[in-house]
């Protein structure tokens, strides 16, 4: 066989693949497209590990909507998006959340949808760190959602993520405790939930000090979400181990559950609570006298923020670090990157300390007050109405009892005595 006839052989084989592997594609696709709504929403949750099947039953699910032009049909595929979108973070699910919002505007009784809108631009915007613009979302999730306690007391558990991250962490706790007894009240189980506000409240401890209530907490997450095979909470209590251990001065055990967390978040995308790890490993090295490995960490968190803008209160000082470090090597241009990396994100944490507080206590704070009050206004009359319908039940049984007694006490004859 000569060159020529061979690579036409190759070409040939190659285009026959590609036809192959597209008439399945469109196979499969049109295969979905013969599915119902409800069959193909349970495949999108079903393959939300797998992100390209998941893609395809949102993106079928969605053409099934718009040719039927069913609105609540299309907001849920936008939301199926939303979802795919978050991990990893594409800002492309922003304009999915602001379809949900702009296409339901003007329906009657939205609600539902404008807090689903609101809500998942609002975790968008807190994945970017952008906190500002995620409080003012999570404020106009929670003004839909007044009649939805599920979405109400979650979004609110939002915003003490926020808190908690912004280092107000006295107010985020009472939030975080609030949200695990709504979890444990509500009819319909949420144990993924529910890992998710032990994580937070475990995290909380740690910063505050109270170490051997966040070990509490984390063991018992660890094991919940084992039972369940929740991998997206283990590997957070998995990384706030790490940082017990590290405040524990328990520099071993801090490393390996520090480097195990780390392998884990590396396919979650999640570069904000890797970034905390890293600095945190950095700082465990240090410890263990191992310099090299620290910088290495230390300065992949600078890496990691300057992609996402994403700064918390402890990752300023894996700066305070590098510049020590540089200065003692006299490295002028290393010392003088991480000052000026320093100052940008002291800048950004200022900015968003600032205003998140100012609009927790003009927006948040005082319209949740107010909401707290108007229900247990609801509460308290719907109390005293049972009440009173109780002391009107048992006054007429005590009426009805009555009659008979007096009644028998006039007609019948007095017996006497021999």
């Amino acid at each position: 066989m000569t060159y020529s006839s061979s690579l036409l052989y190759r070409k040939g084989i190659i285009s026959l693949l590609f036809l192959i592997y597209f008439g399945v594609l469109y196979s499969q696709n049109d295969n979905l497209f013969n599915k119902s709504f409800t069959e193909l929403e349970e495949g999108f949750k079903n393959s939300k590990t797998a992100k390209p099947l998941a893609i395809r039953y949102a993106e079928t699910y969605l053409q099934k909507a718009k040719k039927t032009n069913d609105t609540v049909k299309i907001v849920n595929g936008y939301t199926f998006f939303t979802d795919i979108y978050i991990s990893p973070l594409v800002r492309e699910g922003i304009d999915y959340c602001d379809s949900i919002i702009q296409l339901t505007k003007n329906l009657k009784d939205n609600d539902k949808f404008q807090a689903i809108g609101f809500r998942q631009k609002g975790r968008y915007y807190y994945r970017y760190g952008e906190y500002k613009l995620a409080l003012d979302n999570y404020i106009m999730a929670m003004e839909h959602s007044k009649d939805d306690p599920m979405k109400y007391e979650t979004t609110n558990f939002d915003i003490g993520l926020i808190k908690n991250n912004i280092n107000e962490r006295e107010e985020a706790r009472p939030i975080f405790k609030r949200y695990i007894n709504f979890l444990e009240s509500y009819h319909d189980n949420k144990p993924i939930k529910k890992n998710l506000a032990l994580f937070a409240l475990a995290d909380n401890y740690n910063y505050t000090n109270e170490l051997d209530s966040a070990a509490l907490l984390i063991d018992k997450g660890i094991k919940s979400s084992l039972a369940i095979n929740d991998n997206h909470t283990y590997k957070y209590f998995v990384i706030s181990s790490g940082i017990n251990s590290v405040f524990k001065e328990q520099y071993i055990m801090a490393r390996d559950s520090l480097l195990k967390s780390d392998s884990l978040l590396v396919a979650n995308y999640d570069q904000t609570s890797r970034a905390i790890g890293r600095f945190y490993l950095g700082k465990t090295y240090l410890a263990l006298n191992d310099q090299k490995k620290a910088l290495y960490y230390l300065k992949s968190v600078d890496s990691i923020l300057q992609e996402t803008n994403d700064v918390t209160p402890e990752l300023l000082e894996a700066y305070n670090i590098l510049i020590n470090h540089y200065k003692t090597k006299k490295d002028s241009e290393n010392h003088i990157y991480y000052i000026t990396a320093l100052l940008k994100f002291d800048s950004i944490l200022n900015t968003n300390y600032r205003y998140v507080a100012k609009k927790m206590i003009k927006n948040y704070d005082v319209k949740n007050l107010i909401t707290e009050k108007n229900r247990e206004i609801v509460k308290l009359n719907e109390e005293k109405s049972d009440s009173k319908k109780t002391i009107l039940i048992l006054f007429s049984c005590l009426i009805f009892l009555s009659l008979p007694v007096s009644y028998t006490h006039l007609t019948l004859p007095t017996k006497r005595i021999v």
